[in-house]
């Protein structure tokens, strides 16, 4: 009788620690609540025209450098680490694109193979390049619908792929959620210069209207609940233009896109 007493007890005290280990992990694996963080970061100083030397002045060497030609024009494409990673691409010697990966989207190193599933892309399409996944799991967290989809490729690691509003926002090994796939950092508004260097990152829409003008073409996004905007403005002589988009109103890239075609602002 005691025997079985003693029995019962060690496995309600296993099944009482069972279930608490059950809800720490599924606590762990929550993700923390949707949060825009603003940061001041040194590709705030950085803008279009920029040689080499004066990029690294200011972010510090790149963790990685690729070279290429597209076009017939040399191209280095520099890579910093940081609290917003940021890229930048020199076309013959002169920076032409930056970027800031405020969404960081993959949040680990990953196999090539998940390189097919674009930021933004549609599950269809995700569907198409990667096949069908061993497993799909669906969400909700904070209001916000998550789709979680688990690639188990022969000879790859696990790599999950998250989607929101049926759009790919974040990459990961494994199958657990990153905690911070709802958080958002934006660069600071850049301090004000006596001199004119163009957009810089941080600024607002209005601010990159008031160096140009008005944009030749506007078109709004949601990205992860985040309102975005991607305008192409005339930058220079007729038909010279550059590209600018924007995440809560903060400038987060700009590119110069040299000079383009009038059909390409036609309506078809």
């Amino acid at each position: 009788m005691q025997l079985k007493l003693f029995i019962t007890a060690a496995m309600a005290v296993f099944f009482d620690i069972s279930i608490a280990l059950l809800a720490a992990a599924a606590q762990s694996d929550a993700p923390k609540p949707p949060h825009v963080e603003f940061i001041t970061v040194p590709a705030g100083q950085l803008h279009l025209g920029m040689t080499e030397q004066e990029v690294i002045r200011i972010m510090g060497e790149p963790a990685r450098v690729v070279g290429y030609d597209a076009g017939g024009i040399s191209r280095r494409k520099l890579e910093f680490f940081g609290a917003i990673p940021s890229t930048v691409t020199l076309s013959d010697g002169k920076v032409s694109h930056v970027k800031l990966d405020v969404f960081q989207v993959e949040k680990s190193d990953l196999p090539l193979i998940s390189r097919k599933a674009w930021p933004g892309m549609a599950s269809t399409a995700v569907r198409r390049s990667l096949g069908e996944p061993s497993r799909i799991c669906h969400y909700t967290f904070f209001g916000i619908k998550l789709d979680q989809w688990v690639y188990d490729i022969l000879g790859e690691p696990e790599v999950s792929v998250f989607f929101a509003a049926d759009r790919v926002i974040a990459k990961t090994l494994g199958r657990h959620i990153p905690q911070d796939i709802f958080q958002v950092r934006l660069p600071a508004v850049p301090q004000p210069r006596d001199s004119f260097e163009g957009p810089r990152a941080g600024m607002a829409i209005a601010d990159v209207q008031a160096l140009y003008g008005e944009t030749k073409l506007h078109v709004d996004y949601v990205f992860n609940s985040q309102p975005a905007s991607r305008v192409i403005v005339e930058i220079r002589a007729k038909g010279s233009f550059a590209a600018f988009t924007f995440v809560d109103d903060r400038l987060v890239e700009f590119e110069d896109l040299g000079r383009l075609p009038d059909e390409v602002f036609q309506a078809g």
